[in-house]
Parts: structure tokens; C-alpha cells; sequence
């Protein structure tokens, strides 16, 4: 058995489109297959579908969001009761918190984010979400 540090945790969100019918979830970008097919797969699998969705995330949000303070990000993190997995990137990090908590959020800066083009979090996260699921689709075929 692997020691826990080692396990590649779920990149679930808790927030999956596919039970009303997406092939992939807009939640974690993950296909229904893969999805299923979680629980059985080896950790080197799993660690190559994470950084597989780490690279998605890290080549798309950064055209709407900039992180400027890391620690002020894992603080909103812990505030929220939003468990990260110290192995994937902060984007990761920040998708999920704001995939659980953008209603919640007023102020960017104050997890630690700038917005880079205009518009509110909510309707800069919207356009950057529809980015991502549309390149995990394309990732998915």
C-alpha cells in the first residue's frame, strides 16, 4: 500500500455535470469514463489525468486571472473549507475555490487574485470555464 502522501487525490469539485448528460463534467473537466474508471486506476494514471487537467487549467486561466499572493489563496482556501491537494498547481487550487465559492467572493484581492480583463469574477469565470470544458471536450475525442 502507498503511503497517503503519495495517493493523487480525486480532482472532483463537487459539481458534476454528468449526471444531467455532459460527456464531460464542467466541474473537473473529467469524462464520464474517466470519472468511473477513478476508483480502479493505479496512482500513475491518475497522476497523469490531474497534471493532464493542471495543463488545461494552467494554459487558460491565466488569461483572466492573475495570482498574486499565493498565501492569501490557501488562507481563502482553509477559510472556506476547500481541501487542496498540495500536488497540483494553484491554479487547480483557485478553480476549485472558485468553482464552490464564487458566489461568495467580492473582492478578488482578497484570495490573493486580480482580474485581467474587464467584467465581474462571476461572468470572468463563466467565459474561462466555457474555455476550459470546451478544450477538455476537444481533449476527450
Amino acid at each position: 500500500m502507498q503511503p497517503i502522501s503519495k495517493l493523487v487525490s480525486s480532482p472532483c469539485v463537487g459539481l458534476c455535470s454528468t449526471t444531467y448528460g455532459d460527456y464531460v463534467c464542467r466541474g473537473c473537466m473529467r469524462t464520464s469514463t474517466q470519472i468511473s474508471a477513478w476508483p480502479a486506476s493505479d496512482e500513475t494514471r491518475k497522476r497523469a489525468l490531474v497534471d493532464s487537467l493542471d495543463a488545461i487549467m494552467q494554459s487558460v486561466m491565466p488569461d483572466y486571472f492573475a495570482i498574486l499572493d499565493e498565501t492569501a489563496l490557501k488562507h481563502a482556501l482553509a477559510r472556506n473549507a476547500v481541501p487542496i491537494d498540495p500536488g497540483r498547481s494553484p491554479w487547480a487550487w483557485l478553480h476549485k475555490l472558485l468553482v464552490r465559492q464564487i458566489n461568495t467572493i467580492r473582492d478578488p484581492s482578497e484570495i490573493g487574485v486580480q482580474l485581467k480583463q474587464e467584467g465581474d469574477i462571476f461572468s470572468l469565470f463563466q467565459r474561462c470555464r466555457e474555455t476550459m470544458y470546451r478544450l477538455a471536450c476537444g481533449a476527450a475525442k
